[in-house]
Parts: structure tokens; C-alpha cells; sequence
């Protein structure tokens, strides 16, 4: 029907599940003919439109062709108001966010998430294939599973109305940046070696700000955050413009956020780099990234089919539950993020196994095991001005424990798993020498107190 005055409409639309979405609505409203004001909100899944000779019609049909449905309602002094309060919202946050952390704590008690397949010395092709697979759902789900559950929840609501090879589009570039940038950076590690290593301070600024990333995007999954073009106030026209630039990026974005993946902490990529970097070979380092990235696919093909083929309420309650998740991984994302920062030392929450260090001839010897993921002992006393000779058995190690990161002495080392490491140092000053993998994911407390 064509309205003939100036009057306005309030409408009912479903389909709605984040800020992208409320501006998608608005654009859509604010093109059609005589309307002078539209303000939509997708929390309330309402939204109100001043116009004059409307045609309704016309406004539901250009809705429903971006896969939104809307019916008008009467107009009530509270029509736009949010259906749950604040508080309620922060309850049903606060519960998920709980419930996601003890799965996850859980999962480790019980085991039920792999430590991991150890990366060793000589390798095959389909090895490397095998820890891709354990990776993915193992530590580094955590921090690339986290930034592609982000990317679901950030890019792909935008145009989630639209084709399901659309909705699809930022996923596969998220994983087509990751297996390129791989792929290139193996190549490039085999060939120039230590060139593209990064410092630990360096690790932990990444770690940290991709960590804030997810859990803001996280937080405004869940409803806790306002959609950022009421939280800056900007004019109807710039929210616009803006979104019309995130929807055009976004694909780029994805891509590059992919890419970035490479240098994210993941003990299992740490160990495969410094594996690459011991062949010498710049086939070869492509061959190995390509294989782990490619093996990494499976599980991150599942998050992303979970995003796309969600639709409506289901969707609307994924996001829910993937936005708890994203904070939770976000916090052990820092965790992780903080020990790199701190040189490699982790809160002491594990009685030390300490032992003093005899001299053996000249030097101090200190013998070490690895076994899976703990330290044998993993303190130790020695005295400062004396050489050490630290013995390290590690052919029992598991995933991040191949990794030996001390930083105050500027080691990191990938353990080899046929024989015996020994690594000689000499302490200069009084204090801790610390040491733990390069995730912080060892045995905590572990290192040297030198003493005079």
C-alpha cells in the first residue's frame, strides 16, 4: 500500500544478529523514496521510519532481497527499547563465558585436547601433515581458531543474508592468506634462515593486541559492547560510508588477517620453523609450511561451515556462544602472551623439583629430561662466573616442549629428539635464569638461581 502523509512507521524485522546488520537494514530504508528518517535497532529487531507516500511493499520486498524479513507493528513508547536489560545481558555472558571456560579446563584435566605430536628432526611429508591435523585442535586452535571465529562473527554477519558462497568468501580467504603466507615465509625461513625470527618482546606484543581484538569482538557478540556507530556518534552519512568500506575490505582483510597467522605463538609453528631453518633449503621449507597449513584446514573448515550455515535464530545463538568462546581463548591468548613478555617464566603454581648443580671438572653440569610437557627437574642452582653445561634428554617431548626458550641468555633452541642437547653457558650476575617453551605451557617456575 502507498501511504499519502508525512507519518511514522514502526516495523518488526527478522534476521538481525550484530551492528552490520543494523546498518545494512538502515541503508536499505534510508534508499527508498520519501523517507526522511530511519533508526533501526538489532538488538530490539525493530526499527522506526519517517516517510512520506511510503510504499511498504516496495521497503519489505528490498529487505527480503537481503534476506531480512519485516512486517509492521504499532508504535509504542518503548518500541525500540532493548528486549533485555542490561543486567540481563551481562548475566547470560557472564553464564557462557563460565560454562566455555570449564570445558576448556576440562578438556585439558581430562586430556580430552591433545598435547600434540612431536616434531622431530627427520620427517615426512605426511608427518607434518599428521601435527597439522593435532595442531588444530591442540594449542593453536586457540589463537588462529580464536581470530577465525572473530573474523565469522566480524565480517561474515555483514552479509550473511546474502549467497552461502558470499557468506563463505572471507573464510576461504582467511585460509588461503594462512596457507600462501606459509607457504612463502617456509620458503623464505629455509632460504635466508634466522632473518624472520622475532624477538620474544615483539611475540608478546602480537600475542597481546590480537588477544584484545578477539575479546572486544567477543564482548560485542555477547551484547556488551554498543554497535560502534552509536558508541562514536557518527552521522548517518559516514556510518554508511564506513560500512559500505568494511563490506568492500572485507575479503582483503580476512586475507591478510590469515596471513598474519604465521607469526602468531603456536608451539607446533615455532618448531616447524626452526626445523625448516636447520634443512637449509628453501623447497623444502615451502614443502613443510605447505603441508602443516594444509593439514591445519580440516578443523578450521568446520568453524567456518558452523558460521555459514547457521542461519536466523540459530545464528543468532552461534554468535552468543561463539562470542564466549572468543574471550576465553582471548584470556589464555595473554596468559600465553604475558610469559613471552616475561622471558619465559610462568607463575609459580607447581611445587619446584630443585636441584643443586656439582661441578664436573671446570663446569657446572645440570641434567635435564623432558617428558611431554614437563620439566626433570626444572629448577637448579648454580654459581655465577662458572660455566654450566646443561644436559637436556627431550626425546620424550611433546609439541611446544620441543621448543627451549631462555631468554635472559638469549636461547632458543628446538630440542632434538635423537639424542642428547647440551647447552653451555656461562652466568654473569647473581638472580633467575628462566626457561620454558615458547608458549609458557611447560612446567611452571622452571629455572636457574645463579648465586654467588
Amino acid at each position: 500500500m502507498t501511504e499519502t502523509q508525512s507519518r511514522a512507521y514502526g516495523f518488526a524485522i527478522e534476521g538481525m544478529t550484530c551492528a552490520h546488520c543494523e546498518l545494512a537494514v538502515e541503508r536499505v530504508m534510508r534508499g527508498q523514496p520519501g523517507v526522511s528518517y530511519a533508526e533501526v535497532r538489532y538488538d530490539r529487531g525493530r526499527a522506526i521510519v519517517d516517510a512520506s507516500n511510503l510504499d511498504v511493499a516496495a521497503l519489505t520486498h528490498a529487505l527480503g532481497e537481503e534476506g531480512y524479513k519485516a512486517r509492521v507493528e504499532p508504535l509504542t513508547p518503548d518500541f525500540l527499547a532493548p528486549k533485555s536489560s542490561g543486567l540481563r545481558r551481562g548475566t547470560e555472558a557472564a553464564g557462557l563465558i563460565m560454562a566455555v571456560f570449564a570445558l576448556v579446563v576440562l578438556a585439558r584435566h581430562f586430556h580430552l585436547v591433545p598435547d600434540g605430536v612431536s616434531v622431530s628432526e627427520h620427517m615426512t611429508l605426511g608427518l607434518v601433515f599428521a601435527i597439522g591435523l593435532v595442531a588444530s585442535v591442540s594449542s593453536c586452535m586457540a589463537v588462529t581458531g580464536g581470530l577465525l571465529l572473530a573474523v565469522s562473527a566480524r565480517y561474515q554477519p555483514a552479509p550473511a543474508q546474502r549467497s552461502l558462497a558470499s557468506r563463505m568468501l572471507p573464510h576461504v580467504f582467511f585460509n588461503a592468506g594462512r596457507v600462501i603466507s606459509y607457504t612463502l615465509f617456509g620458503a623464505a625461513i629455509g632460504h635466508a634462515g634466522s632473518a624472520l625470527a622475532i624477538s620474544g618482546i615483539v611475540a608478546a606484543t602480537v600475542t597481546i593486541a590480537a588477544s584484545v581484538l578477539m575479546m572486544t569482538i567477543g564482548a560485542q557478540m555477547l551484547g556488551l559492547l554498543p554497535p560502534f556507530g552509536r558508541m562514536l556518534s557518527l552521522p548517518p552519512t559516514v556510518q554508511q560510508r564506513i560500512h559500505d568500506l568494511v563490506l568492500r575490505e572485507t575479503n582483503v582483510a580476512s586475507f591478510a588477517l590469515g596471513a598474519a597467522t604465521f607469526f602468531l605463538p603456536c608451539g607446533f609453528t615455532l618448531a616447524l620453523q626452526l626445523y625448516v631453518l636447520g634443512q637449509g633449503s628453501a623447497l623444502m621449507g615451502a614443502l613443510t609450511m605447505l603441508v602443516f597449513a594444509l593439514g591445519t584446514l580440516p578443523a578450521l573448515a568446520a568453524i567456518s561451515a558452523a558460521s555459514g550455515f547457521v542461519r536466523g535464530r540459530a545464528q543468532a545463538y552461534f554468535l552468543k556462544a561463539a562470542g564466549a568462546a572468543v574471550i576465553v581463548l582471548g584470556l589464555f591468548n595473554i596468559q600465553y602472551g604475558l610469559v613471552q613478555g616475561a622471558g619465559g617464566d610462568a607463575p609459580a603454581i607447581a611445587i619446584a623439583q630443585e636441584a643443586n648443580v656439582p661441578p664436573s671438572g671446570t663446569a657446572q653440569v645440570a641434567t635435564m629430561t623432558v617428558d611431554g610437557l614437563t620439566y626433570r627437574p626444572n629448577r637448579f642452582t648454580v654459581k655465577v662466573g662458572q660455566p654450566v653445561e646443561w644436559h637436556i634428554d627431550a626425546r620424550l617431548a611433546e609439541g611446544c616442549g620441543r621448543i627451549l626458550v631462555a631468554r635472559s641468555i638469549g636461547l632458543t633452541r628446538f630440542l632434538s629428539d635423537q639424542r642428547t642437547e647440551v647447552i653451555r653457558f656461562t652466568p654473569q650476575r647473581s638472580g633467575e635464569i628462566v626457561f620454558n617453551c615458547s608458549m609458557g605451557m611447560m612446567t611452571p617456575n622452571s629455572g636457574f638461581t645463579v648465586t654467588n
